[in-house]
């Protein structure tokens, strides 16, 4: 498999839960993160190439907000002994966005 990420994945030393906003189920946890996406560990399989509006909840509050709320699409995922690990690309993230992801990760990035 080839590798098309731009940036570093940066492991957590927190799991950060992630919301569907339509279903408002929780989808996951946070595993890795990087500017343009992250890793999610799940319960539930998730559909390839979906698409999704998700609430990312933030460890504490940064920059006045306790989540995150991005647009995300799966591109790969995998599964192991009933726990589902899925790849999501982060889309049009506004750069408000992006300096909030750039906080935790500087602050929680395990690097």
């Amino acid at each position: 498999m080839e590798n098309k990420r731009r940036h570093k994945r940066i492991q957590l030393n927190c799991l950060l839960d992630v919301f569907d906003t339509k279903s408002k189920k929780i989808m996951g946890q946070v595993l890795d993160l990087t500017v343009d996406g992250f890793q999610l560990m799940s319960q539930e399989p998730i559909t390839r190439d979906a698409t999704f509006t998700a609430k990312i909840q933030l460890p504490e509050i940064i920059s006045g907000h306790t989540f995150l709320e991005l647009s995300i699409k799966k591109v790969w995922g995998t599964e192991d002994m009933n726990i589902y690990y899925s790849g999501f690309h982060i889309e049009k993230a506004l750069l408000s966005q992006t300096e909030i992801i750039l906080e935790v990760l500087n602050k929680y990035g395990n690097d």
